[in-house]
């Protein structure tokens, strides 16, 4: 009965069967790109982390004020 209607209604408005399918399949291809995008930066950035890094456990900074994160100089270990 549900594939008789499903049918009848394919039948009469083929165009716009054919816009809803193309506006799904393009929904879920944008998804997954963004999926795949993100997937790749992320794996990107944890490699870039890991050789900027190396072997490093913990490092241990000196305090400085808001936005001058990245020139702190690494405190001696002695």
């Amino acid at each position: 009965m549900i594939w008789k209607l499903i049918r009848r209604n394919v039948a009469g408005t083929p165009f716009r069967f054919l816009l809803t399918c193309s506006a799904v399949t393009a929904g879920v291809m944008f998804v997954v790109g963004i999926f795949v995008f993100t997937d790749g930066l992320r794996q990107t950035f944890s490699e870039l982390a890991g050789d900027i890094e190396g072997n490093v456990d913990l490092a241990v900074r000196t305090e400085v004020e808001f936005g001058g994160a990245f020139n702190r100089p690494v405190i001696d270990v002695a």
